[in-house]
């Protein structure tokens, strides 16, 4: 049954030039489907005259993985470096070596408590500067 279900869908699948190039992507899915590596060469030839939709199964590479003609991408995971995961804060995401968290540098340029009321004194005053009395007049 399987034969000649897989023969039916790839005579139509030579038919390609004529046919509408989602008509031709879902026959070749339903030939992945069946695991039909015996009509690699018609999928081939569909593909290379870009007869084939590519949003339904990929491209002939992605074809090729499927029916396991060809091996998959490797794809390279690296960890972390060992001077990331050495250098990590208590909390929080980890910086690069040599920067601190910000949790760190938070209190880094704040004022005293002192010199803040002195500001606000000057302020309720009118001791401080104002942009008005700093403008260049012409």
């Amino acid at each position: 049954m399987r034969d000649e279900i897989v023969a039916i869908l790839t005579r139509q699948l030579d038919l390609f030039e004529r046919a509408d190039e989602e008509l031709n992507a879902f026959v070749i899915s339903a030939l992945l489907d069946l695991k039909a590596v015996e009509s690699a060469p018609v999928m081939e030839r569909a593909f290379a005259a870009d007869r084939v939709d590519l949003s339904v199964c990929g491209d002939w590479s992605n074809v090729q993985v499927e029916l396991g003609l060809k091996a998959p991408p490797v794809r390279i995971t690296s960890p972390l470096p060992q001077s990331l995961l050495s250098s990590r804060p208590a909390q929080g995401f980890p910086f690069a070596p040599g920067l601190q968290s910000p949790a760190a540098t938070a209190g880094a340029g704040q004022q005293s408590g002192d010199a803040r009321k002195g500001k606000s004194k000057n302020k309720a005053t009118g001791k401080g500067s104002s942009r008005k009395g700093n403008r260049k007049r012409g």
